[in-house]
């Protein structure tokens, strides 16, 4: 289906606990509207009926639908094909071409954390890095970069950057089939499970029931059970930065996500000793939290929408 021209797009991000839409203006980037939902509570039909009345809702002034997803997608940009169960109905799904029937507009598809790197290069503020690496921290680890111009991992590529190994002896068992890597260890997934396990070897805790990564973080200045679980996902974050800065060199890294903004004020010395983590090329490493919240992957949804990705 040919895109038009027009002035408005609908971008959506949906992740593993949340969905969210905004309505963006393609000349400004302003963002008219964003909702926010339970992903649990998301199926297909009722995706297309969203955006089916968002459509209706703004009369023939919407020219396109960028859709990203938590998983792996075809380099057509069309279809979702697996997001290992993160969003079941998404896994093997020809995602754009069903909401082009049922919506009428043009769509696209792609990965998540691509589109939150395409926002923060565009739309973060942060000058022209040459090679920027969004880590994305919330129900799990996501990783994009961007170096002289091309956004890393292709989407079909299949790589999981939130899968390298950053122990062999620690973590839960993840997804991905490993022990120790850091989606195991650093994100609120991993976060939870170290809570739930340290509750039921009775570690004196403040914190009682199903602990959630955002309660860990608000009670951490105070409870030493909820530090740990804190400190466990730091290091993994401190290992998987030594191996990033190795591979990709980027000179900005931004931390995005949820979980990001609840870990950042105990980032101090994470932040220091990556500051001052050598470089041959003049430039200065940084790392940064996301100033876009919820925005950034929307931005990128966006840009997807209107065909000016890459």
């Amino acid at each position: 289906m040919k895109q038009t021209r027009k002035r408005l797009v609908i971008g959506v991000d949906i992740g593993g606990t949340h969905i969210r839409t905004g309505i963006v203006e393609t000349n400004t980037s302003r963002v008219l509207g964003l909702t926010k939902a339970k992903t649990s509570e998301l199926t297909l039909d009722i995706l297309c009926l969203v955006l089916s009345n968002t459509v209706a809702n703004y009369e023939g002034k919407i020219g396109g639908i960028g859709v990203v997803v938590p998983g792996c997608c075809s380099a057509d940009l069309r279809r979702s094909i697996s997001t290992d169960g993160i969003v079941p109905f998404l896994d093997g799904c020809d995602l754009a071409d069903i909401i082009e029937k049922r919506v009428g507009i043009p769509a696209r598809v792609d990965n998540d954390v691509r589109a939150h790197t395409i926002g923060e290069l565009r739309n973060g503020g942060w000058g022209q890095p040459r090679s920027l690496l969004v880590i994305t921290l919330g129900t799990g680890v996501g990783l994009g970069w961007y170096v002289d111009g091309h956004l890393y991992p292709p989407p079909d590529h299949g790589a999981q950057g939130g899968h390298i190994a950053v122990s062999w002896t620690g973590g839960s068992p993840c997804y991905c089939g490993a022990q120790g890597c850091l989606d195991g260890l650093a994100s609120g997934t991993a976060m939870e499970a170290a809570a739930a396990e340290r509750l039921r070897r009775l570690v004196p805790s403040g914190l009682k029931g199903r602990v959630t990564a955002e309660q860990l973080c608000a009670g951490a200045p105070t409870d030493a059970m909820a530090r740990g679980c804190l400190d466990r996902a730091i290091e993994a974050l401190r290992a998987g930065l030594h191996t990033y800065h190795h591979i990709l060199f980027p000179d900005l890294v931004v931390f995005g996500g949820g979980l990001a903004r609840g870990l950042w004020p105990y980032l101090g010395e994470l932040r220091k000793w990556f500051v001052a983590t050598r470089r041959h090329d003049g430039r200065k490493n940084r790392l940064v939290l996301s100033r876009l919240g919820d925005k950034a992957a929307i931005y990128g949804a966006a840009a997807l929408a209107a065909g000016s990705y890459e």
